[in-house]
């Protein structure tokens, strides 16, 4: 059958719904379409994450992201005050597959819109992404592909083009997800050596987002035996040829597709593979991600205040990893240039929480040390409270942090009892 070439012809105009790629593979081009002709549809669903731009409102189209980029914080919180153009919905990653699979009408989304690779052999590759839309395509939800001559061809995601409906040639630059640079070099080198320190030689590694992990893994490259990761990032073009990287999405620029490209030491995964529970726990893994904050009792906080970005992956690795390592900075400043720490007695009612104390990873670090959240050290919530207090507080905030946790209950010499760390209270 030929191939369609007008992705409109292919979107429901009624109840539809749709799915993208995040990222790089995300078809802006797509998106740019049906915005332009939104009035021609009723009740659309976008399903998506990590926008690279901002899209504007408009009532027939109910666009959701379960991970937010900077241009999703924007529409969701708009400085204008005009109405938000996307809406939040919280999926740990290893359940997102599960979660599209449904939303549709039909019990199935009626569509994937992806870049894609151009064809060969009768295959197509998703280039830099696995995620959620590897496994739809596989579950039998037809795809709309733009073809992009930029998209790398990569082992683990590729599908028949028998699955295709439609092709269109993108024309726009592959967005680049940039390599952060570090505002706090001396407070993340003094984290990352730290973090050095707890690696275990022939380590099997997950590296979060961020300037850190890239940081760490070039202090360890030579501890290293392989990723199996959700993000990828350029630190590990870096790696010595032979060491198998494994993720399910590529957050990087075009070192890192080049490096990507027909490389047989890299492989992209559907999110439900590479961030399923057992695949995790059977590996060994030494999972390292960042916090904006954690609490006394072992919480981790990834939005402090407010939603910044989703749950993502990081409960999927930190609870399920042998070595996990939760890094932040011990304070940040407020508007009126006070120093606030970001090791907190309880979250607020607003924190956004991804990893309860049930779940707490095995080790925090902060600049000023190492507090060990799980063993022996870490039997009540007093242990867990002490260490993260004198290892992990600014040194000029630990009695007043100390005061705070008394008055709130983790000291208390009443109880007949300890109260076990992660057990209600």
């Amino acid at each position: 059958m030929p191939y369609s070439t007008e992705l409109l012809d292919n979107i429901p105009k009624h109840a539809g719904t749709i799915v993208v790629p995040p990222a790089t593979g995300y078809p802006i081009e797509a998106l740019g379409e049906i915005y332009t002709n939104a009035d021609m549809f009723e009740d659309l669903t976008i399903l998506g994450m990590h926008s690279p731009q901002e899209w504007p409102y408009h009532p027939e189209i109910r666009r959701v992201s379960t991970f937010f980029s900077s241009a999703d914080r924007s529409c969701y919180r708009p400085s204008d005050g005009s109405m938000p153009s996307v809406e939040a919905v919280d999926v740990h990653f290893s359940g997102m597959f599960d979660y599209m699979k449904n939303q549709g009408q039909r019990q199935r989304p009626d569509l994937v819109v992806a870049l894609a690779t151009v064809a060969r052999n009768g295959m197509r590759s998703l280039g830099t992404n696995g995620d959620y839309t590897h496994a739809l395509i596989d579950y039998g939800v037809p795809v709309y592909v733009f073809e992009h001559p930029d998209m790398p061809w990569v082992n683990g995601n590729q599908f028949s083009e028998k699955q295709v409906v439609g092709v269109t040639q993108a024309t726009h630059k592959l967005h680049e997800v940039a390599s952060k640079t570090s505002t706090h070099a001396d407070i993340d080198q003094r984290i990352a050596s730290h973090i050095s320190n707890l690696v275990p030689d022939q380590a099997t590694l997950q590296l979060g987002v961020g300037y850190l992990p890239g940081l760490v893994l070039e202090n360890v490259a030579d501890r290293v035996k392989d990723i199996w990761s959700e993000a990828l990032n350029n630190s590990m073009t870096k790696l010595r040829r032979g060491i198998q990287i494994v993720g399910t999405v590529a957050l990087g620029d075009h070192e890192l597709w080049k490096f990507m490209n027909n490389n047989p030491d890299v492989t992209i995964l559907p999110a439900h593979i590479t961030n399923d529970a057992n695949q995790i726990r059977r590996r060994n893994i030494t999972s390292i991600n960042q916090a904006m904050a954690v609490t006394l009792r072992g919480e981790t906080v990834v939005g402090v205040g407010h939603r910044y970005s989703g749950a993502g992956g990081q409960r999927d690795f930190s609870a399920n990893a042998s070595n996990s390592i939760i890094a932040l900075h011990s304070t940040r400043t407020n508007a009126d240039g006070e120093l606030i720490s970001n090791i907190i007695p309880f979250a607020g009612p607003n924190d956004h929480i991804v990893l309860p104390a049930m779940d707490r990873t095995k080790y925090v670090v902060t600049e000023h040390g190492v507090a060990e959240l799980k063993g022996p050290k870490a039997a009540t919530v007093a242990d867990v409270a002490r260490q993260l207090i004198y290892n992990c507080v600014h040194p000029d905030l630990r009695d007043e942090m100390f005061e705070r946790a008394t008055d709130c209950g983790y000291f208390a010499s009443g109880r007949r009892r300890p109260v076990l760390a992660g057990a209600s209270r």
